[in-house]
């Protein structure tokens, strides 16, 4: 980093004043993790510029998880339910909707791999308790 003198005609360090950054379920839910969001790509690239380590301990890892999969599982029973009022409106002319999703597993899976690419892609460490 570059300096330059303070006030006292010292030799004042410009750049960060940290060296690491935990990251909280907050900010990787508001962050579209695990396909980050520009805001918390631009976050994470600005850390491996400046050397700044980033950390997310595993109970926030997983707690991210759980409120995506408490969304897919939210997303899909909102489709059911709008497959079930179709159904209703329509039933005096037979109208017909089929809705299905993939399976869970797989999503969560793929998920998982997205997650590990994007650790391994920002030099995110994982904190095990």
């Amino acid at each position: 980093m570059s300096s330059s003198l303070n006030s006292n005609g010292q030799d004042k360090k410009e750049g960060v004043d940290f060296n690491a950054l935990y990251l909280d379920t907050n900010a990787l839910i508001a962050g579209n993790w695990p396909a980050p969001a520009l805001r918390l790509e631009n976050l994470l690239v600005l850390t491996g510029w400046l050397r700044v380590s980033v950390f997310v301990p595993t109970p926030v890892e997983r707690e991210a998880e759980e409120h995506w999969l408490r969304e897919v599982r939210g997303s899909f029973a909102g489709l059911h339910s709008s497959i079930e009022n179709f159904h209703r409106i329509t039933r005096r002319v037979s109208g017909t909707a089929e809705g299905h999703a993939e399976d869970e597993t797989a999503l969560l899976k793929r998920y998982r791999e997205l997650a590990a690419a994007n650790d391994k892609r920002f030099g995110i460490f994982l904190l095990a308790r």
